[in-house]
């Protein structure tokens, strides 16, 4: 069942880390398939009184929150456990897969400094390495391919994303991303790194705006 602005309220407890939202994100996607899951406030508060309830996620930016907070007080009392994730656009950007996805000026743009970043050693490529990078907090934004196959691969990199506040984008190709890093191999994730003293701040700033867009 999951229950539905980006700031967290603190009544929204307990609120699952990004590991653990990706844990019951891909149960909740896969229970979908097998028809286990209920959508809404309603719903869940139907099936917690009918006792059909194995657990209840919440988001965590429901507004307002008081439209949820009867539920965890139901769920207590029918010994049934409940968590809140960050966010309730991460449940249809799970199930969208890719998104948001650059359209092809976009994509055009990006590509473009990320080559230009390359040659200023501000690039990291593969989905450990943009892993590392935004656990490390010297990520400016993270670029992910939208062919990666399979995408499942890359979709703890959006929830961990938004944990870090970093921007993240896909474009259609791993190919095209790989040449964009300088190299023959196809790419499925590059992160532009942090550099105070960069020529290219101006870009990278313009490049964060146009992908923040595309959150909203």
């Amino acid at each position: 069942m999951m229950a539905g602005d980006d700031s967290v309220n603190p009544r929204a407890y307990p609120l699952a880390d990004s590991n653990l939202t990706t844990n019951i994100l891909d149960l909740v996607q896969q229970a979908v398939n097998y028809k286990q899951v209920k959508k809404g406030a309603n719903e869940s508060t139907k099936c917690l009184n009918r006792g059909i309830a194995e657990f209840v996620i919440m988001a965590a930016d429901a507004n307002p929150i008081e439209i949820l907070l009867h539920i965890p007080l139901l769920c207590e009392d029918k010994n049934i456990p409940y968590v809140f994730v960050r966010s309730k656009q991460w449940y249809q950007r799970r199930v969208r897969g890719a998104y948001p996805l650059a359209d092809s000026n976009l994509t055009t743009n990006i590509l473009d400094l990320v080559q230009q970043a390359v040659n200023y050693k501000q690039v990291k490529k593969g989905a450990n390495e943009s892993t590392k990078c935004l656990n490390r907090g010297i990520a400016e934004f993270v670029i992910m391919a939208a062919d990666a196959n399979p995408i499942e691969i890359l979709l703890h990199i959006p929830l961990l994303c938004e944990d870090k506040n970093i921007p993240y984008v896909f474009v259609r190709s791993k190919q095209a991303l790989g040449r964009a890093c300088g190299v023959s191999r196809a790419v499925v994730a590059a992160t532009v790194t942090v550099n105070e003293g960069s020529q290219l701040k101006p870009q990278i700033q313009t490049i964060h705006g146009a992908i923040e867009k595309l959150l909203i």
